[in-house]
Parts: C-alpha cells; sequence; structure tokens
C-alpha cells in the first residue's frame, strides 16, 4: 500500500472485505478476505483492492499494456445506481440489453455515474484500481497501476 501516487491521491482509509464469490446460479462457490484502500484528490477518490482467492475467473476488458510482463485489463461503463424496489422502464431495459446501462441496486437515490478500472492478477493475488464519476483517464490509471506494480 503507497501513501499516495504520483498524480496526487493520497491514502485517505482502508479496510478489510468479506467477499462471497457466487456463479450464475447465486450460489456460492468461494468466500475470502480482501484488502480495500480508498485514495483521494480534490473530492474525487480512487479504490485500490487486493485479494487471493482460488476461484476461476476471466479478466474482463481489454488489454490496457503490459507491465513487467503483467497484463492490465482495462474496463468502463456507466453504471445506474437505483433503489431496491426500482420498476425498470422499457427505456431501462433496452440500454441494459445493448450494454449501454449497468444497473446497481440498493441505493437510496437514483444516480448515473461513469465507472473505469484496470485489473490485474500477479503472484496469485487479483488487483484493481475503480474509479467512479472521477476524471482520471485510461493512461492515468494505466500509470497508477504501474507505480503498485512497481512496489
Amino acid at each position: 500500500m503507497l501513501a499516495g501516487f504520483e498524480n496526487g491521491y493520497t491514502f485517505e482509509a482502508g479496510s478489510v472485505v468479506q467477499n462471497n464469490l457466487k456463479d450464475a446460479s447465486d450460489k456460492s462457490v468461494e468466500t475470502f478476505k480482501s484488502f480495500s484502500f480508498e485514495y483521494e484528490k480534490g473530492g474525487e477518490r480512487v479504490t485500490f483492492s487486493a485479494g487471493q482467492y482460488t476461484s476461476e475467473m476471466i479478466e474482463s476488458g481489454e488489454l490496457a499494456a503490459t507491465i513487467d510482463g503483467i497484463d492490465l485489463y482495462y474496463t468502463s461503463y456507466t453504471n445506474k445506481a437505483v433503489p431496491a424496489n426500482y420498476a425498470m422502464t422499457e427505456e431501462d431495459k433496452k440500454a441494459e440489453e445493448n450494454g449501454d446501462l449497468v444497473f446497481s441496486y440498493g441505493a437510496n437515490e437514483i444516480s448515473i455515474s461513469q465507472v473505469q478500472g484496470i485489473s490485474w492478477e500477479e503472484n496469485g493475488i487479483h488487483y484493481s484500481l475503480t474509479q467512479i464519476g472521477g476524471s482520471l483517464s485510461h493512461q492515468e490509471l494505466v500509470e497508477t497501476a504501474e507505480e503498485l506494480i512497481a512496489q
């Protein structure tokens, strides 16, 4: 864990997270603990997570870079956070079907934000950097991951 990054994001908080990986039928396949670290700059946040698990997971996204033999994958999508009892409109259903929106349930109010991240695996540990609604570019996320890999 770093106290901060060259791009000015500094450590704010960290926690241990209890994870539960589920299969397509919502059956639990593995539970494990991971670490989550929040970094902040000017009101924007980026989350760095690290966890070790044995379940096979295919890295999603497009290959963004290879740093010291480690493949970094970039993902980006528009997320619509909605309350648990939200009823999707026809427009919502079409947007989800087309891949224009990803829905997250359980929010207090409806909000739409851009989510982007970089993920990689090194020595059996899975890492990710995620920003929701922030201004980091694709390249800046790659450079931040490169700083972490160099540690």
